[in-house]
């Protein structure tokens, strides 16, 4: 246009698209004229994004019998089921699995498992239909279990704990989760 905006024009199904508008009426401020637009409509394009991350501490470990050594790493397998992004402190072994490695205090008999953070964007949100109030909720669920270790006479936890998120994007840029383990604390 004559304000050096962008027009770009789509042949196959007559689409203009006009960027680079600004103003309080940005339709007059262009000069568009039956040379440059036909029977096309002109289409304004804006881009909603969103994203949050949730961190996530809320699991815990218990040895009994003796307490952590300073040898000791847990090794913890987290599997997406429903194609949820992995946390941050998880070295991915697939888009959807990948295992995290404790390393627990010499000394303690239990210690907190940190999965880092679950990085959630409008892409994880795909799908979920906005609703009345102007938000957007999808859940994800994980499974999570403790891989057998090679350390003689200890018997492994190895139970599946399904972790569940509810991310809610708010309409206005932020993403949130809440969560829930299928037991109280992961245990």
């Amino acid at each position: 246009d004559k304000l050096g905006n962008k027009v770009e024009e789509n042949q196959k199904i007559g689409v203009y698209t006009l960027t680079g508008v600004s103003g309080s009426n940005p339709v007059s401020a262009h000069s568009l004229n039956s040379s440059n637009v036909n029977t096309a409509s002109i289409t304004f394009v804006n881009t909603y994004s969103s994203s949050g991350k949730k961190g996530l501490k809320s699991a815990g470990k218990k040895i009994e019998g003796r307490a952590f050594t300073a040898d000791d790493e847990i090794k913890f397998n987290i599997v997406s089921l429903d194609g949820g992004p992995l946390p941050s402190a998880v070295s991915k072994t697939s888009n959807t699995e990948g295992t995290l490695v404790v390393k627990p205090t010499a000394g303690a008999y239990d210690c907190q498992i940190d999965f880092g953070n679950f990085a959630f964007t409008d892409t994880d949100l795909e799908g979920a239909a906005w609703n009345s109030a102007g938000t957007r909720v999808k859940t994800f669920k994980y499974n999570v279990y403790e891989t057998d270790g090679a350390e003689a006479n200890m018997t492994y936890d190895t139970a599946v704990r399904t972790l569940t998120l509810i991310v809610t994007d708010d309409g206005s840029g932020t993403i949130t989760a809440t969560h829930t383990w299928d037991r109280e604390n992961g245990g």
